[in-house]
């Protein structure tokens, strides 16, 4: 009887092994849930920057579809009518201000092609000599003829005083049959660089605007579902978050204050590097500094643009013009002032309403730019946000020695 007994006892029993198979497919599943999971961040990621100012958006948004929506009782149309008006209120402020950009490019460019035809631009070079490397640099640039030096002016000069009519006859003839040569030769090279770098620009051009336009196709489809389906998309995440029903709300809370307050810290960062951009022009006496200092400021809320697209042409146009003072000036202005300003302003804007330290908002802000592009403006300090929530809730959960089961029922 003992033996048996001992015998039985050295067997796996049934429950073990079905407890054995429980844990194979469940360590299955996890590792099949991880690469499906990696796989579809994978696929998602060329869409973030959209997805993320879509989320931005429609939390900005949102009180304006409620109204929306309370007048017109048809979800779609409600939906549709609100993204139409954000559009709007996008797409406005962009028209105008590539069309003034547009605009002054094609007054620049005619400027510059009379400055350089015309030879004036070589006087700046002649009052600067410090900028004399430069002018080798604009000859390449613009395919234009080298200057001859001074040695060659003297040694010319000499031969000429020196030489005969006959030799002066002789040299014309010549001249004048190379002269045709040359100048097609030098010609058709010319059209030939023109189009190669015409062409690669308007494809480089042609790529990047037909990518941003999809991006902001995604933006406000992404948008429109947003409005649409808000309820439902709560409803589901709050379904996958291990949280009991007032943990997510905090979540969330937190979610929609720094949104508001990232999208507010860009605006009043916008129109501070406007004026500042606006008074260095009326300061410098520039033409029209309340208008380019409108533009400054809707260029400043474009991460991946900015103040710079204005100033710094406007300071190598002074630079051509010989005016070294004011482009140094504005060049100053522009990289230390205006540049520099949303680093110090903007994290303590967003950190005062989300209550964070400057310094973790600002590591946020640059890391989340840095990680994700333009929409780490958004997707750095909601993150930071989220681990501080995630941080409070941990820590209440753990408080007094309760377990995580009563904390989280409380």
């Amino acid at each position: 009887m003992i033996k048996d007994t001992t015998d039985r006892n050295s067997q796996p029993s049934q429950g073990d092994g079905w407890l054995s198979r429980e844990r194979s497919l469940a360590l299955v599943l996890i590792i099949a849930s991880g690469i499906v999971g990696y796989l579809c961040y994978r696929l998602i990621l060329p869409f973030l920057p959209a997805l993320a100012w879509a989320v931005a958006l429609a939390v900005m948004a949102h009180p304006l579809h409620m109204v929306i929506k309370r007048r017109i009782n048809h979800t779609n149309i409600a939906a549709g009518l609100t993204v139409l008006i954000v559009v709007l209120l996008i797409v406005a402020p962009v028209v105008f201000v590539t069309q003034r950009l547009a605009g002054e490019a094609t007054n620049a460019t005619r400027l510059i092609q009379e400055k350089l035809t015309s030879g004036r631009w070589r006087n700046v070079f002649e009052r600067n000599p410090r900028l004399r490397p430069l002018e080798a640099w604009v000859e390449s640039q613009f395919s234009l003829e080298p200057r001859e030096s001074d040695e060659t002016d003297e040694s010319t000069d000499s031969s000429e005083t020196t030489s005969t009519d006959e030799t002066r006859i002789i040299a014309a003839e010549t001249d004048e049959r190379s002269t045709d040569e040359n100048d097609s030769t030098e010609s058709v090279a010319r059209v030939e660089r023109a189009a190669g770098m015409l062409s690669k620009g308007l494809g480089t051009l042609v790529t990047a605007t037909g990518w941003l336009l999809m991006q902001f196709l995604v933006t406000f489809m992404s948008l429109f579902f947003f409005f649409r389906d808000r309820h439902r998309v709560l409803s589901g995440l709050r379904s996958l978050l291990p949280l009991s029903n007032s943990e997510t709300d905090k979540v969330f809370s937190r979610v929609n204050d720094t949104i508001h307050s990232t999208i507010f810290g860009s605006v009043v960062v916008a129109l501070v590097q406007g004026i500042m951009g606006g008074l260095v022009f009326w300061w410098l006496d520039l033409p029209s500094p309340l208008l380019w200092g409108a533009v400054m400021a809707v260029l400043a809320v474009v991460p991946m643009l900015g103040t710079f697209v204005i100033w710094a042409p406007t300071a190598v146009f002074l630079l051509i013009q010989g005016e070294w003072v004011s482009a140094v000036t504005l060049v100053a202005w522009g990289a230390f002032a205006i540049g520099t300003i949303d680093n110090f302003l903007y994290p303590f804007l967003v950190g005062q309403r989300l209550r964070l330290h400057t310094l973790l908002v600002f590591f946020a802000i640059v890391g989340g730019i840095m990680l994700f592009g333009a929409s780490g403006v958004i997707l750095g300090p909601l993150l930071l946000a989220c681990a501080d929530a995630l941080l409070e809730i941990w820590r209440r959960r753990t408080a007094n020695g309760g377990t995580m089961e009563e904390c989280a029922e409380q």
